[in-house]
């Protein structure tokens, strides 16, 4: 099993203390995964492109990601998502 935590500031959830929350692996394309943690407020190059990073559910609106996953027929990290910029920590 891989470690997942969450890359985004603030937020604590990991697999292990959050084992139920689904994490998402953040693109390794590089200008949806630039858009991506820019969205997260993380700095894209304090994160190496290669590595596999996660965000995890509770910063998506995760039934709309997955009803247009499974309507596309793609892989979650291809899809469109709705980014849940209202949730603070």
């Amino acid at each position: 099993m891989v470690y997942k935590w969450c890359v985004v500031p603030k937020c604590t959830n990991t697999c292990i203390n959050s084992p139920q929350t689904l994490f998402v692996s953040v693109p390794t394309d590089c200008k949806r995964r630039k858009k991506w943690l820019l969205l997260a407020r993380r700095d894209p190059k304090g994160i190496s492109s290669t590595s596999n990073v996660f965000m995890c559910e509770d910063h998506f609106d995760i039934v709309i990601v997955m009803l247009n996953c499974r309507w596309k027929k793609t892989p979650l990290t291809t899809c469109s998502t709705k980014w849940v910029s209202a949730r603070r920590y």
